[in-house]
């Protein structure tokens, strides 16, 4: 009776906040992509030289600033789905580790807080280099070696490989849970990989793709339908191929069975008629 209550507790926790995490999960698709194409109508003339760019950036201090919010809100807009898709496969799959909820957590927040604070701190820099600096190479190079801007940048990293981790580990736990589909769990994995390794600088299309595919799920309205999992609370993995064979097979729709070989007493098959000319030939020859 307990597991029974603690299931139905749960399966009510996440009616209850399916449509929080379905607008998380859309927001956190929406906000990377508008983010990234504000950076990229802004940076796509910058000059190659660190004076220059300097100079660049500081004429183009509130773009860049907005640009940097957009992702920030993207990165936290994401905690939202994600933290929901923790709870819901842990309950269904004790194996997932508390760590990636904790890494989750951790990989968002300082993205975002790396995100604003490296474009604050270069946007105050170029403002200083601008108004009171002899916009020199060497006085750029400094502005951009400043500690702070690397430890920043250190912190970027962490956060791409934690919520790298976390993207991973939910996804695949979800997907052997039964929550996700075999393609949704794969392509969740290859966002958490992209994290970490992206393929190239632009919008992020695969994880956009995939958290918008995430919320029509979580909002009930699967083209296939949502899968048992979700309804059961329980965790329902995914037939294997040979279980997929095997039930097609019950059901009929197996390969075409061989031909029984020929009884004792049938009837013999008739000769064709390039035995018979064969024959003839023969009776020619003689």
């Amino acid at each position: 009776m307990s597991a029974l209550s603690g299931r139905e507790e749960q399966l009510d926790w996440e009616r209850r906040r399916a449509p929080l995490a379905a607008a998380g999960a859309i927001a956190g698709a929406l906000l990377p992509m508008g983010g990234a194409l504000v950076g990229a109508q802004t940076l796509t003339d910058q000059p190659k030289d660190s004076a220059s760019r300097l100079l660049y950036f500081h004429e183009h201090a509130s773009d860049l600033v907005v640009y940097a919010i957009l992702l920030a809100l993207g990165a936290l807009a994401i905690l939202a789905p994600m933290a929901y898709l923790y709870r819901a496969t842990r309950f269904r799959r004790p194996a997932l580790p508390k760590i990636a909820l904790i890494v989750l957590i951790l990989g968002g927040v300082l993205l975002a807080i790396v995100q604003v604070g490296s474009q604050v701190v270069l946007t105050d820099r170029a403002g200083d280099f601008a108004r009171t600096g002899d916009q020199t190479y060497e006085e750029a190079k400094r502005v951009f070696d400043l500690p702070g801007l690397r430890t920043l940048a250190v912190g970027g990293l962490i956060a791409q490989l934690s919520l790298g981790f976390a993207f991973v580990m939910i996804s695949l736990n979800a997907m052997r849970a039964g929550l996700l589909t075999r393609f949704m769990g794969y392509l969740g994995i290859i966002v958490g990989v992209l994290f970490v390794l992206p393929l190239a600088p632009g919008p992020p299309v695969v994880q956009s793709f995939w958290l918008g595919a995430l919320a029509v799920l979580l909002l009930g309205r699967w083209p296939s339908g949502v899968p048992p999992a979700w309804r059961e609370g329980r965790e329902v993995p995914w037939p294997t191929r040979q279980e997929l064979i095997e039930r097609a097979q019950r059901e009929g729709r197996g390969p075409a069975s061989e031909p029984e070989p020929a009884t004792a007493g049938a009837a013999p098959a008739p000769r064709t008629r390039a035995a018979s000319s064969k024959k003839r030939t023969r009776k020619k020859r003689r």
